[in-house]
């Protein structure tokens, strides 16, 4: 039994991590928070499919799962969220907050900080995340390849513009000839 509370949770869930979060935040709770990723579960007394499915709650009185889980760990935060905690014991209330707690955790990649990870069973998740990883790396080079041969200037023959030839003179003023002032040349006279 550890010296203090543990609350076991999914580690690699960013919703699951954002709410373990907003508990230390606010409740200032004298729990240990553990992704069960990273300890060893049947040191807890915990299977891995159970953390799989729910947050675990291993304190003073034992073990709670799920929504009791979180009813724990408000029990245990003290001050004014020992009454939420206390009320979601009662039966009515355990049994809605049980339904709202199968909602949440069956929809949370679909919630705020939640993540198309959080959905698949934690055996999935390192192989699809390196699956995504993967197409990913290969859609940013393929569209950098694009991007490239789009920039690229298309190889054709530079042709000089065209230029077109000068205009014959038309009227005497146009045409200087000798001994005829024009206002940019001097009489020779």
């Amino acid at each position: 039994m550890p010296s203090q509370p543990v609350l076991i949770y999914d580690g690699d869930c960013a919703f699951c991590t954002s709410c373990v979060n907003a508990v230390r935040r606010w409740l200032h709770p004298p729990v240990d928070f553990l992704a069960w990723q990273h300890i060893e579960l049947a040191d807890y007394g915990v299977t891995q499919a159970q953390a799989e499915v729910a947050v675990q709650w291993i304190g003073p009185d034992g073990r709670e799962s799920g929504d009791q889980a979180f009813a724990a760990l408000l029990r245990h935060s003290g001050g004014i969220w020992w009454l939420p905690g206390t009320l979601l014991r009662l039966p009515v209330i355990r049994q809605l907050a049980e339904l709202v707690y199968r909602l949440i955790a069956a929809n949370r990649h679909h919630l705020p900080g939640g993540t198309p990870a959080c959905a698949l069973p934690a055996a999935t998740r390192t192989a699809a995340t390196e699956s995504t990883v993967t197409e990913t790396a290969a859609t940013e080079s393929a569209v950098t390849e694009s991007a490239v041969t789009e920039a690229k200037p298309a190889e054709s023959t530079v042709t000089e513009p065209s230029v077109p030839p000068a205009p014959t003179p038309t009227t005497p003023r146009d045409r200087p000839e000798a001994g005829l002032e024009t206002p940019d040349r001097p009489s020779t006279a």
